[in-house]
C-alpha cells in the first residue's frame, strides 16, 4: 500500500501541509511575542523550546488536515487555516498593545463589543508592523502557487476515511478543553521563565506562544476546577454553612459605586498634581473608612473587579466563565433574599460584558443601561455628545432610584458603574486645563496622556463630592461604598508610569501593589451612623475585591452570608489573595513554595467552585 501511495505521489500534499503548518505557526509566534523591547528575547525563547513549537504547531496542522480533507484542495486548506490563525494573532497583537492582556477564548463571545471599541484605538495593522504586510503577501503568494500546483481536488473513499481518522484524533486531543492537549503539567513546562516577569500573568501567557495558551484558555469555560476536587465532600462541608438574615433594626440602604479607572496618583512622589483633582476624595476619606483595593486586572477587565465584589468569588476569570450562563449564588442574591430591591446601573450599552444577561443571573431585579434608561436622560441634559451619561448626571439618577424604593418602604441595594474615566487617553492634550506638570526632558506625549486622564478624574471627583453631599442630607439611612476598578492604561508599555517614576516592577511587592491598587471608601450619612451606632471613620486594611463586601458586613456588624463564612474559615484572616500574593496577619507573602498556604488556597477554591456551580432553586 505504501508503494502504491508513493507511486501516485499522494504523500507530497501531506509533506507540504506539514511544512506550511510550520510557516503559519511561525507567523503566530511573531505576533505573540509583543512589541519591540521584549519581542526579540521572547521570540528567541520560542525557537529554543521544541515542546512549545510542537504545542503551537499541532492545532494548526490538524486544522489544516481537516479542512484539506473536507475540501479536497490543498490551497483551500492553507488559505482557510492561515486566515483563521492570522486574524486571531492580530487580535492578540492589539489586545497586548492597548490593554496589556492576552486574547482568551471566552472573549470571542464579546466580538460585538470589540468591534464597537476599535474606533477608540489607533489600529493601523500594516502601518505599525511591516511583518503583517509580509505575512499577508506570503499567504497570498503561497495560495496562488498551491492553486497552480494542485488544481485537481482529492476524491474518493480514502479522503473521507482520512477525514474520519483526523477527526477522531482531534477529539482525543482537544475534547471539551479537557483532552490530552490540555494537560496542566505539560502547560506548566512550556515557556522560558528567564525572559519574562514570572509574576506577570500576561507575560507568562506570551512566553508560551499564542495558539497553545489561547486554546488552553478555553479551560476557563469549564470553571477552573481545582485539583483533586471532590464534589460530594464539598457539598457535605457546605451543609454546615447556613444563610443568615439581616436584623430589621440594622437594615440600611447600601449604594455601591465602581469608578472607571479611578486611582489616586497623588499618593506617588514625583507627580505634581493639582490638589483640586482629588480634593473631594481626600475630604470624603477623612470622614469614612478607607483603604487600598488590590485588584486582579490592569488597564481593562473591569468586569472582573465588578463580579468579584458582587459574588465573593476570587480570581480574574469572571468575564468568560460558563458559571454565569445560569443563575448563580452571589451577595446580590443575599440582599434580594433579605427583602432588598436590587438594581445595577451603567450608563452605556447593556451588551458590554453581556451584563444585560448576566446581571439578572446574579440576582439583580433591574439592570439600567443606555438602551433602557439613560439615553433619554442624556438627551434631556443637552450634554449628549459623549455617547454615555457623565458622572454629574449619573449619580443623581442613582439617588433618584434609591428614593423611589425608600418611598415605598423598601430597602435598596444598588451597584452603579461609571464610564466617564474610560480610556484610552489621547497622547496630545485634549484637557481643559493643566492637571499635572510635565517633567523637563521627558515625553510630552506621556504628559498629555496623564493630563487627559486626570481631567476626567477631576470631573468624577467633583461629581462624587456633590453626590456625597446630597446623600448627607437624605433622611434615609444610607451606606455608600465606592472604589476604583483598576489602574488606568497610560501609554504603551506603561510609558507614563515610567515617565513619572512609578515603580511597576511586578517581581517586587511594592511594584505589584503600585500596578494593581486603587482606593476604596466606605461612607455613611448621619441617618445610617445613628441607626448602626458606628462612626465610619479610620483606615481599613488592604482588600481584594472579592473580600470587600465581607469587610463591609463585618464593619456594620451584619451577619455574614454563607460565602463570607467560608472565606473566614478557609482563608483565615486573609484580606488579600492576589496570585501569587496573600496578605494576612503576617503581612504580604508569596504563596508559591509554601505548602501550607497552597493547601489552604486549594481547599478554599474547592469550596468556592462548589458554590459557583450549585443549582439555584
Amino acid at each position: 500500500m505504501l508503494e502504491k501511495l508513493k507511486s501516485k505521489e499522494t504523500w507530497k500534499p501531506f509533506a507540504i501541509i506539514f511544512l506550511l503548518s510550520l510557516v503559519i505557526t511561525l507567523i503566530t509566534l511573531v505576533f505573540a511575542c509583543g512589541q519591540e523591547g521584549v519581542r526579540s528575547p521572547i521570540f528567541k525563547s520560542y525557537l529554543g523550546d521544541p515542546l512549545l513549537i510542537m504545542m503551537n504547531f499541532l492545532p494548526i496542522f490538524i486544522a489544516f488536515l481537516l479542512i484539506y480533507a473536507l475540501s479536497g484542495r490543498v490551497w483551500v486548506g492553507f488559505l482557510t487555516t492561515s486566515i483563521i490563525f492570522f486574524l486571531l494573532s492580530v487580535v492578540e497583537k492589539y489586545k497586548l498593545l492597548f490593554r496589556e492582556e492576552p486574547f482568551v477564548i471566552p472573549e470571542i463571545a464579546l466580538i460585538r463589543e470589540s468591534a464597537m471599541m476599535k474606533d477608540h484605538y489607533d489600529i493601523s495593522l500594516f502601518g505599525s508592523d511591516p511583518l503583517a504586510i509580509f505575512a499577508v503577501v506570503a499567504i497570498v503568494a503561497i495560495t496562488v502557487l498551491l492553486f497552480k500546483r494542485y488544481p485537481m481536488p482529492w476524491k474518493g473513499k480514502r479522503r473521507w476515511q482520512f477525514f474520519g481518522s483526523v477527526l477522531a484524533l482531534s477529539l482525543v486531543l482537544f475534547h471539551g478543553f479537557d483532552g490530552l492537549y490540555f494537560t496542566p503539567k505539560v502547560y506548566a513546562q512550556v515557556g522560558n521563565e528567564d525572559v519574562i516577569n514570572v509574576y506577570n500573568r500576561t507575560e507568562e501567557y506570551m512566553s508560551k506562544g499564542f495558539v497553545y495558551p489561547f486554546l488552553f484558555s478555553g479551560r476557563m469555560l469549564i470553571g477552573d476546577k481545582p485539583e483533586d476536587y471532590d464534589k460530594k465532600l464539598a457539598g457535605m462541608l457546605w451543609n454546615d454553612y447556613k444563610e443568615t438574615a439581616i436584623p430589621e433594626d440594622k437594615k440600611v440602604h447600601v449604594v455601591s459605586v465602581m469608578l472607571e479607572s479611578f486611582s489616586d496618583f497623588s499618593a506617588f512622589d514625583g507627580m505634581s498634581i493639582d490638589p483640586d483633582v482629588y480634593r473631594c476624595l481626600h475630604e470624603i476619606q477623612g470622614e469614612a473608612v478607607h483603604g487600598n483595593l488590590v485588584t486582579d486586572v490592569f488597564g481593562g477587565g473591569t468586569v472582573n473587579t465588578e463580579r468579584a465584589f458582587l459574588t465573593g468569588y476570587s480570581g480574574a476569570n469572571h468575564s468568560g466563565t460558563a458559571t454565569l450562563l445560569k443563575d448563580v449564588s452571589s451577595h446580590v442574591r443575599y440582599f434580594k433574599d433579605n427583602g432588598y430591591v436590587t438594581e445595577a446601573l451603567h450608563p452605556i450599552y447593556g451588551w458590554f460584558y453581556n451584563r444585560k444577561n448576566v446581571n439578572p443571573r446574579l440576582g439583580f431585579d433591574e439592570y439600567l443601561c443606555y438602551e433602557n434608561y439613560f439615553k433619554p436622560i442624556e438627551e434631556a441634559t443637552g450634554d449628549d455628545k459623549w455617547g454615555y451619561t457623565r458622572d454629574e448626571h449619573f449619580f443623581p439618577e442613582v439617588e433618584k432610584r434609591l428614593n423611589r424604593v425608600a418611598s415605598e418602604g423598601n430597602y435598596y441595594f444598588s451597584y452603579a458603574l461609571t464610564y466617564q474615566g474610560h480610556g484610552p487617553y489621547a497622547d496630545y492634550n485634549q484637557a481643559d486645563g493643566r492637571y499635572i506638570e510635565p517633567i523637563e526632558g521627558k515625553s510630552m506625549q506621556d504628559w498629555a496622556i496623564a493630563n487627559n486622564y486626570l481631567s476626567l478624574i477631576n470631573d468624577t471627583d467633583k461629581a462624587m463630592g456633590e453626590f456625597v453631599e446630597s446623600l448627607r442630607q437624605n433622611q434615609a439611612p444610607i451606606v455608600l461604598v465606592f472604589y476604583g476598578d483598576h489602574k488606568p492604561w497610560l501609554g504603551e508599555n506603561d510609558s507614563a508610569y515610567h515617565t513619572y517614576g512609578i515603580n511597576t516592577d511586578q517581581s517586587t511587592i511594592d511594584g505589584n501593589l503600585n500596578y494593581y491598587t486603587t482606593p476604596y471608601v466606605i461612607w455613611a450619612n448621619p441617618a445610617a451612623k445613628a441607626k448602626l451606632g458606628l462612626d465610619f471613620e479610620g483606615e481599613g486594611p488592604d482588600l481584594s475585591p472579592f473580600l470587600l463586601m465581607k469587610y463591609l458586613f463585618e464593619y456594620m456588624d451584619w451577619p455574614l452570608d454563607a460565602m463570607m463564612q467560608v472565606q473566614n474559615d478557609y482563608l483565615k484572616d486573609a484580606t488579600v489573595f492576589h496570585t501569587p500574593l496573600l496578605r494576612d496577619g503576617k503581612g504580604y507573602r508569596h504563596i508559591d513554595g509554601d505548602p501550607e498556604l497552597l493547601e489552604m488556597i486549594r481547599q478554599y477554591r474547592c469550596m468556592e467552585y462548589y458554590r459557583k456551580n450549585e443549582e439555584i432553586n
